[in-house]
């Protein structure tokens, strides 16, 4: 389905779901660049038992491919939470 360059980053996970303030995050917001050449990108961060993805994108560029992205992505996480036999 895609083509392109896969790059990957694993950043420390906090203990707890608070900032050093002491006060709780309540949702975290993947964001990450859409460079030249690339129609879309695809952010997932994990957080307090919470995933937050992202389809950041060049409309020119991308057409369609983020609305069938995040259609498969959907799909596909349905399937998994499924298969893990994970209630919503």
């Amino acid at each position: 389905m895609f083509s392109g360059e896969l790059d990957l980053h694993n950043c420390f996970r906090a203990a707890d779901p608070f900032t050093r303030s002491g006060i709780r995050l309540l949702a975290m917001y993947a964001v990450v660049p859409t460079c030249l050449g690339m129609g879309v990108n695809c952010a997932v961060v994990t957080y307090d038992q919470k995933m937050f993805v992202s389809f950041p994108a060049i409309a020119l560029a991308a057409g369609d491919a983020v609305e069938k992205s995040m259609e498969y992505f959907d799909q596909k996480f349905k399937e998994l939470r499924h298969a893990a036999e994970v209630r919503e």
